[in-house]
């Protein structure tokens, strides 16, 4: 497991540094001709597709327990196994946003009616509590559940099963991926990022610090995807433990 673990981070690593710096040639493509035009679309779709590769690689080598030259051709080979898992996720993210836009619009109505039917002046508990389950919706439980979608698919299956959901949706699989989440993205971005020693002066100390930091955080975000993925890739439907999966 270390060995995998170590290996599909730093696969991630790899994958989301040539991400980065085919989103920065995007950003820095004019859009003045036709054929830059063409090349800013062939770069984006071309950090998608990595991106996809990557997640594919995570999944594939916790599924089969190790990262090999064949897995990586084969996860090359399946990157559009991500599509409808990434549509399900932009749609949770419009439902849950239009959601909380309708809640912002009625906050006075809903305050009212909490007066009137049980006496309570301040209700905005309630709205901050709608505010984190939201958050929760976007950034943890529909990602997960993607995941464990999308490994299903890799496996052959595009059509979520019945308990490839219930799997999805496990409390145990869910609080895992939730305090994945807290401890090793949430928690970092939150608190080490923003955090500066008053004993580090300004200057070059001050980027070796703040460059040492923000390495941390990227690695331990890179660490937070391989768990996820090995969270999503042991999340398998009941049918498939019956017999051997598809790969």
């Amino acid at each position: 497991m270390i060995r995998t673990l170590a290996a599909t981070t730093v696969a991630v690593l790899l994958g989301a540094a040539a991400v980065a710096a085919l989103y920065w040639s995007f950003l820095n493509t004019p859009e003045s001709t036709l054929a830059a035009l063409s090349l800013s679309a062939l770069l984006a779709v071309a950090a998608v597709a990595l991106a996809a590769i990557t997640v594919n690689v995570l999944l594939l080598a916790w599924t089969e327990g190790q990262l090999s030259p064949r897995l990586i051709r084969r996860a090359v080979r399946q990157a559009a196994a991500g599509v409808l898992p990434l549509l399900f996720v932009a749609a949770v993210w419009w439902i849950v946003l239009r959601a909380e836009g309708w809640l912002q619009l009625h906050v006075g109505e809903i305050s009212a009616w909490f007066i009137a039917q049980f006496g309570w002046a301040d209700v905005t508990w309630l709205f901050r509590a709608a505010a984190w389950a939201g958050q929760w919706l976007r950034w943890v439980v529909a990602p997960f559940a993607a995941l464990v979608w999308w490994r299903q698919i890799l496996g052959g299956a595009w059509r979520p099963s019945r308990a490839a959901l219930r799997d999805a949706l496990h409390p145990l699989h869910v609080l895992t991926a939730t305090a994945i989440v807290l401890a090793l993205v949430w928690a970092p971005w939150t608190q080490v990022v923003p955090w500066r020693p008053q004993a580090i002066a300004p200057g070059t100390s001050e980027l070796l610090f703040v460059g040492a930091k923000l390495a941390v955080v990227v690695v331990l975000g890179a660490l937070a995807s391989t768990l996820l993925a090995r969270t999503a890739s042991t999340a398998r439907p009941a049918s498939s433990r019956r017999g051997p999966t598809l790969v």
